[in-house]
């Protein structure tokens, strides 16, 4: 149900200059009592230690569930580094006399939060919990008109400001302005905006909505259905492909990992090379499970590319190399290599990763054309070439290069530690990854890379400069700092 509705209300002076503006708390139930009473109580707990006592709790959950994980590079503790990021993402609603924060509902959803840690948050953190820390200050009918709709905080402070069992309904005037009155939740369903359900529901509301455009409640979602963020779903996870799922482990630990990161980004295949040994299996961390194999003369680098990380790498050297498996039913019209290599300074051309199948060529990356130039040539399964190289001065001897190349159905970029180094619009064509791939080698072909190379990763879409650009830091500087969930989900 979408529905747009006008301001049919009429809100007194004495009501205006009798309370305050904002809106009620999230999870009020949508019979209007609140949704707290299942929370066991803990001591009091006032505005002003509520991060520091949160920040203890996520912090021992690290300890616990996460083995610590640090950030790269940093020399702040734990504690202080949540305590400022909860103050960053929770002061706005704390310290606002509009909303009402209540001591003992603070110790109770903090106490019923370090259950859940304790368990390394197989339950997720709850949002609705956390906005009935709230008791409101708007009484019915109340003024409640966010200073800016469009600005979430604003939007939530508006919801939270009406008082227990009220939520804040936006109409349009006959202005255009909007206007928020605080009411009792609709009996059908209905929602005026995004935070105008109760706890297990998501406001379903036109894509282009505004004030006064109305939609309806509906539950959360279960793994599978497409989302467009974490809210949505029962997990509290909207994956990197859009689609509801279980968190990753690390989901709720304080720093992120540079195999974590790609893993959340859903690889088809991810190769990490660290197990380099003659004759072995070359293990696959992807969910495909898609075990490639090391030459006979495959040997380990024990120092990779990775900051913090001592996974190692696969040696290149004319004898060391590996094969991965086909992954071509796996794959579509777009495509992403991302490696990282290394050159020594005798090094002069060679293969990196190519795919090849009955003697015709497909996808591939090489150090080519020159020892400090980069080549990506993405073959399509008509036989057609589709190649960009780089200029001169891109790679120097003996320092790691993290190289992705992607193709997202009209454009094919190639990408040198994070920073672009050649771009080409091509007619739409179909990427050829039949076959298997070759890591440090073409068969019959001579050339090979003296080196190393590390951490493949291929997959079935264009991965954008963002997502590529935090690959290479966290590739260089060691994990990256993660926020805690829930104040992304309350901001």
């Amino acid at each position: 149900m979408m529905v747009w509705r006008g301001s049919s209300w009429c809100v007194t002076l004495f009501t205006l200059l009798a309370t305050g503006c904002g809106g009620g708390s999230l999870s009020n139930d949508r019979d209007g009592s609140v949704a707290d009473a299942s929370i066991p109580s803990g001591a009091p707990i006032e505005a002003s230690a509520f991060c520091a006592r949160l920040a203890a709790i996520t912090c021992q959950m690290n300890d616990t569930c996460c083995e610590g994980s640090t950030p790269g590079g940093t020399e702040t503790t734990c504690e202080e580094r949540e305590t400022e990021a909860c103050g960053d993402a929770l002061e706005a609603y704390l310290d606002d006399p509009r909303v009402g924060y209540v001591p003992e509902r603070g110790g109770a959803y903090l106490a019923e939060l370090e259950r859940r840690a304790g368990a390394c948050f197989v339950e997720p953190p709850s949002v609705g919990g956390f906005f009935d820390l709230f008791a409101g200050t708007g009484v019915a009918d109340a003024d409640c008109t966010p200073r800016d709709p469009d600005d979430d905080v604003q939007l939530r402070l508006s919801q939270a400001s009406c008082s227990d069992g009220l939520a804040c309904h936006l109409y349009r005037r006959s202005d255009g302005e909007a206007q928020g009155v605080c009411e009792p939740p609709e009996a059908d369903g209905a929602c005026s905006h995004r935070f105008d359900c109760s706890e297990g529901e998501w406001c379903n509301l036109p894509a282009d909505w505004s004030p006064g455009r109305w939609g309806d409640c509906q539950p959360v979602k279960t793994n599978g259905w497409d989302c467009t963020g974490d809210l949505e779903c029962a997990s509290r996870y909207c994956d990197g492909l859009g689609v509801c799922a279980d968190p990753p482990a690390t989901r709720y630990c304080d720093a992120r990992t540079y195999d974590q990161a790609v893993s959340l980004d859903a690889p088809v295949g991810y190769w990490r090379l660290g197990d380099a040994s003659a004759g072995g299996a070359a293990r696959d961390d992807s969910q495909n499970g898609l075990a490639g194999s090391f030459s006979s003369g495959a040997s380990r680098v024990a120092e990779g590319a990775l900051a913090e990380d001592g996974d190692g790498a696969l040696r290149l050297d004319g004898e060391s190399s590996a094969t991965l498996p086909e992954l071509e039913e796996l794959m579509g019209s777009e495509l992403t290599l991302e490696l990282w290599f290394r050159r020594e300074g005798a090094s002069v051309t060679g293969p990196l990763l190519e795919f090849f199948f009955d003697e015709q060529p497909g996808v591939r990356l090489w150090n080519h054309d020159g020892p400090d130039r980069v080549h990506a040539n993405f073959f399509d399964v008509e036989g057609g070439e589709h190649a960009i190289t780089s200029a001169e001065g891109v790679v120097a001897a003996d320092e790691w290069v993290h190289l992705v190349a992607t193709y997202d159905g009209t454009t094919m970029r190639l990408y040198a530690n994070g920073e672009s180094v050649g771009e080409a619009r091509m007619e739409d064509f179909e990427p050829d990854v039949a076959g298997i791939g070759q890591v440090g080698f073409r068969e019959g072909d001579e050339r090979r890379i003296l080196g190393a190379i590390d951490e493949i990763a291929i997959y079935d879409r264009a991965l954008g400069v963002a997502t590529i650009r935090t690959h290479r830091d966290i590739g260089r500087e060691g994990p990256l700092d993660q926020t805690f969930p829930l104040y992304d989900w309350v901001r």
